[in-house]
């Protein structure tokens, strides 16, 4: 039996990396496509091939497979945004860009097995961010100065795998740290606010929220494999300088999500992945689409309330193809793709411009090569393809209708260190 074993002082120290390292507005909505490099390779699929102690953060029974190994990930986001107006109020009509260009974004895990049928592992990584700032010439879209919010979620993590025969249960309770910039809405609006003292420019607020990501691997066959996974919704404590923006008095909720994936090694080289993807944005009041524009106006509820506005997104379903191909024993080269479906309705898109959602397709590519006996190096690369939705403003702030576009380019590279065994060949030529 194998001891348990602890990472190092500097490992520790280099799973900070992930909390709050970058944002931007994901491909799935609020979601990043891939935490781990390998991840993004696959366009956030894969599930039901794990392959190294990233698993932690979308499938935590692959903690089994991972062995005595650090990961570390370290890339950008760049997003890319815009609007055009033709209204005669708010926002400031015309086309105006995102100032907001590249982000850092990092993440760290390691793993080991405790037995030959049980293992653990640690991360802390971004699950979630957003981010949007329109500068527009001389007084800003609402008049309020740079309209600009920041939203970023990071987890700390405890993962714990065990195999029952050819099923592997997995399981990760999580530590959420968040913190939320909400800058330039317009003054007027904090008659529409249950605390307009807490609505705007308030600078930066920070919350705290629990949940739990669990999985389960079934091996059929030697050569087909099936993963289910699911995070509950995270329950984050109230960001109260906000709280007559968000609503309940500034809490967000982290939507729940659900995954499901198959993996068929095809051939002896080559291994091919579809996985299935469902965000309940609909669980959220921050994120959900219960209340427009008009209704805000109306007075039929108010910034701040129990059933205040939020982003205006619904429920995200997604399907991912995704393959690698072991090229020799040392190169493996990967790509994938992703169509989600709209999370945005153009009835919201007063409220959702601000965090526009980027990419209903996602394409994504990358490779892994040994290094030495004991590391790999790893690149991934996805992009958001440009994408817009058009919509109606309300008669009240000037009409017309206004156009909002997104792209998203992801970048991420990855170091992997075995501690006490040869490294499995990225990965090895058979998988049966």
């Amino acid at each position: 039996m194998h001891k348990l074993r602890f990472p190092t002082t500097a490992a520790v120290a280099a799973l900070s990396l992930g909390v709050f390292a970058g944002q931007a507005r994901a491909a799935d909505g609020l979601f990043l496509a891939g935490t781990g490099t390998i991840d993004k390779s696959f366009a956030g699929g894969g599930i039901a091939n794990p392959e190294d102690a990233s698993s932690l953060a979308s499938n935590p029974a692959g903690l089994l497979t991972a062995g005595h190994e650090f990961v570390v990930n370290q890339g950008f986001v760049s997003p890319f945004t815009q609007y055009s107006s033709n209204g005669l109020g708010l926002p400031v009509p015309g086309t105006h860009k995102n100032d907001e260009e590249i982000w850092p974004m990092g993440s760290a895990f390691y793993s080991s097995p405790i037995d030959g049928d049980s293992a653990w592992g640690l991360g802390a990584y971004p699950i979630t961010g957003l981010g949007t700032r329109y500068n527009v010439p001389p007084t800003g879209p609402f008049g309020n100065g740079s309209t600009s919010i920041f939203l970023a979620e990071g987890i700390i993590s405890l993962g714990y795998a065990h195999r029952f025969g050819d099923v592997t249960l997995g399981v990760a309770p999580m530590l959420a740290i968040n913190a939320v910039r909400v800058t330039g809405l317009p003054l007027g609006f904090g008659a529409f606010s249950t605390n307009a003292a807490d609505f705007t420019n308030k600078g930066y607020d920070y919350s705290v929220g629990f949940g739990a990501r669990a999985s389960v691997d079934w091996n059929v066959a030697p050569n087909f494999r099936v993963a289910l996974a699911g995070s509950s919704p995270i329950a984050n404590s109230a960001a109260a300088a906000y709280s007559g923006l968000f609503p309940s008095g500034g809490h967000i909720t982290t939507p729940a999500t659900i995954q499901a994936g198959l993996a068929w090694d095809y051939a002896p080289a080559v291994t091919v992945m579809v996985d299935y993807k469902h965000i309940f944005y609909s669980s959220s009041a921050a994120f959900s689409d219960g209340t427009n524009f008009n209704q805000l106006l109306a007075g039929v509820t108010k910034f701040g309330a129990p059933n205040g506005p939020g982003f205006g997104s619904k429920d995200v379903d997604s399907i991912t193809l995704s393959g690698e191909w072991r090229v020799d024993p040392r190169l493996a080269l990967r790509a994938g793709y992703t169509y989600s479906t709209e999370p945005v309705q153009s009835s919201q898109i007063a409220l959702a411009f601000l965090a526009p959602t980027t990419g209903q397709n996602t394409l994504a590519a990358g490779a892994g090569y040994q290094l030495t006996e004991k590391s790999t190096l790893d690149f991934g690369i996805n992009v958001a393809l440009w994408r817009t939705v058009t919509g109606p403003l309300p008669a009240a702030i000037g009409g017309g209708n206004m156009t909002v576009g997104a792209t998203l380019l992801d970048a991420s590279l990855g170091y992997t260190y075995h501690f006490d065994q040869p490294v499995a060949k990225p990965v090895v030529l058979a998988k049966y």
